[in-house]
């Protein structure tokens, strides 16, 4: 009782009515939708080497370049900063052993023996005048104070033997201003200066000797002789 144009296929390839076109199944309709479509050959690799990479000019390549230099700069200044400390350190520990260490001078006053004079180097005031004395007085130059003799005595102010002056008072001596350099003090044995000092200088027939600053000075008259010196812890 249906219309024959409203009867659907029932399989594919059939049709119940004349006037519907039987379904193909064509297979070449299909191969546009269906199968894949060809391959496209692969691109060549791009291969790109350092000098490739680098623009003429480039601030950004300077840059770098100077930043890599201030690196390699600053890892030397550190490297000499730190052999300098060490260097530093060596040299402040050298002096401070020498303050340690306490120079001395035995005296013989008219032929007798009468003790040592100790003396403390300010070796951090004045270094290479201090390493002078010291070397004299271990032998260190090939030669030393034995024997030398202190033959001027500035009355209440010093007495002077060869290379060598001890001052006897405290205070100050202004005749010793931007002529000479105080590079340690007595710590024991300031008594027997005292007592050569007492003892006063010898007056000639001209009178008594040289005057600063009205300060009187001259020969000793107490014969002083440097009989041994040397070093002590």
């Amino acid at each position: 009782g249906n219309s024959p144009s409203s009867i659907s296929s029932t399989a594919p390839g059939f049709s119940t009515d004349e006037n519907v076109m039987e379904t193909q199944n064509d297979s070449n309709s299909l191969s546009s939708s269906i199968s894949p479509p060809p391959l496209a050959p692969a691109p060549a690799p791009l291969i790109m080497n350092e000098s490739d990479l680098r623009m003429p000019d480039s601030k950004a390549e300077k840059l770098l370049n100077e930043k890599q230099q201030i690196e390699i700069q600053k890892q030397k200044i550190e490297a000499m900063l730190k052999d300098l400390e060490e260097k530093k350190e060596e040299i402040n520990q050298y002096f401070l052993n020498l303050s340690s260490k306490i120079c001395f001078i035995s005296l013989q006053i008219n032929n007798k023996l009468c003790g040592d004079i100790l003396i403390k180097l300010y070796h951090d005031a004045a270094p290479l005048t201090c390493e002078y004395f010291r070397s004299i007085c271990i032998g260190a130059r090939e030669f030393n104070y034995e024997n030398s003799t202190f033959d001027y005595l500035m009355l209440n102010t010093f007495i002077k033997g060869g290379e060598v002056s001890i001052y006897t008072p405290d205070g100050p001596a202004p005749v010793l201003n931007d002529t000479n350099v105080i590079f340690g003090e007595i710590v024991e044995g300031v008594d027997i200066l005292q007592s050569i000092n007492k003892n006063g200088i010898r007056v000639t027939t001209g009178g008594a000797g040289a005057t600063y600053d009205n300060q009187v000075g001259g020969a000793p008259i107490d014969k002083v002789v440097i009989y041994a010196c040397g070093e002590r812890e």
